[in-house]
């Protein structure tokens, strides 16, 4: 993507509050650009009532909010560079979406006291045996640097995580958000479907990846999602899984401990949305049991996730779907941007370093937007 050919386009796609969607998916993909400009995109009732059409998916988290779901229907898909040459008229007299505000900033950061008494708590709760885990996430807001484009950053963060889908995205009255998540809900490809198990987190260590150690609570945090996973495709009736994991998956300056299901697509006897809103939210972003985990959540957690954690990526694009769960992400005010990052809890969770953990993540933007100001 090129920094001079794509700054007038997303000045007027910002002034006019046009929807759309950019993405750049793992690996050497290009960087692909949904519009929509002719009207709003498809508001669903949940992931489950995914339509059979091609586009692109933001669903928020389950939980506290009350955001929709939508579905944007691009009225072109391109590359950044061709977005003018295309639809440049369309979009110069576009008005349809300018009455349409986008939301204000009402997150707070959440300190580090709170964090560790939250995290504290809820080891207690585990102990009591009211459920096994559960993800305990935290926001924090930072000034809007001066000069700060969303469209560079995107680039910068393509060229620093090769193994994420990069994002960004905006809709009018809903918001705009950006960020670089390596976590796979449901991917789909020549008929064979993967999901990811991505728990058991730790910063990047002098060795090499794949010497890294992990101890019992990273452990039993990748047993808990694989676990759950495996005896959900058992219940739909999914048959010769290929399990490849777990193994340490790097993640920009973090290691991940993941393990991946690969099956035939003709073997799954749920439609595309019923499977994923089966597998969302996993325990990896909710806990286990998930009902009660985000019970605890919403009871608990203190503030909105809104979409952080929820879900967005390509549905039915060239015979593709690649949904992830939108980690490592900020939303985008005009004088404030918010970061989000959770931890897994469990019983043996040490809350100091569960904040610690929750500020690493946080760093995988962090760090690539104190590279772009320098």
């Amino acid at each position: 993507m090129s920094e001079i050919d794509s700054t007038g386009l997303f000045d007027l796609l910002r002034e006019r509050h046009i929807p759309f969607a950019l993405y750049r998916l793992p690996g050497d993909a290009p960087a692909r650009l949904m519009l929509q400009y002719s009207s709003m995109p498809m508001e669903l009732a949940d992931v489950a009532e995914l339509p059979s059409l091609p586009g692109f998916l933001m669903a928020p988290f389950p939980v506290n909010g009350g955001e929709s779901t939508y579905l944007l229907r691009p009225d072109i898909e391109c590359a950044v560079d061709e977005a003018l040459l295309l639809a440049g008229d369309q979009l110069r007299s576009c008005t349809l979406f300018q009455h349409l505000p986008f939301p204000g900033n009402t997150t707070a950061t959440v300190t580090r006291d709170a964090y560790v008494e939250r995290v504290r708590t809820a080891v207690d709760t585990i102990r009591k045996g009211e459920f096994s885990k559960v993800i305990i996430s935290k926001s924090k807001q930072l000034q809007r640097p001066e000069g700060f484009r969303p469209e560079k950053l995107f680039d910068d963060l393509c060229k620093a995580y090769a193994h994420a889908m990069i994002f960004y995205w905006q809709l009018p009255g809903v918001g705009s958000w950006l960020g670089a998540t390596p976590e796979i809900l449901m991917s789909e490809t020549d008929g064979r479907i993967v999901t990811l198990s991505l728990a058991g987190t730790q910063a990047v260590g002098s060795g090499a990846v794949e010497n890294t150690c992990w101890g019992v609570k990273e452990i039993a945090e990748q047993a808990f999602v694989s676990r759950y996973i495996v005896q959900l495709l058992d219940k739909m009736g999914v048959e010769d899984m290929v399990i490849d994991g777990p193994k340490n998956f790097r993640a920009g300056n973090l290691v991940h401990l993941a393990t991946a299901f690969e099956f035939d697509a003709d073997h799954l006897r749920v439609s595309r949305g019923r499977f994923a809103a089966a597998l969302y939210p996993t325990p990896a972003i909710a806990g286990l049991p998930r009902d009660e985990s985000l019970r605890y959540i919403q009871a608990s957690e203190g503030y909105n996730r809104s979409y952080y954690s929820g879900l967005a990526g390509p549905v039915r694009m060239r015979q593709e779907t690649h949904l992830y769960v939108m980690l490592r992400c900020m939303q985008l005010f005009d004088d404030q941007l918010v970061f989000y990052s959770g931890a897994g809890i469990t019983a043996s969770s040490d809350p100091e370093k569960e904040w610690q953990e929750t500020e690493n993540k946080m760093k995988t933007l962090l760090n690539v937007i104190d590279d772009c100001q320098l």
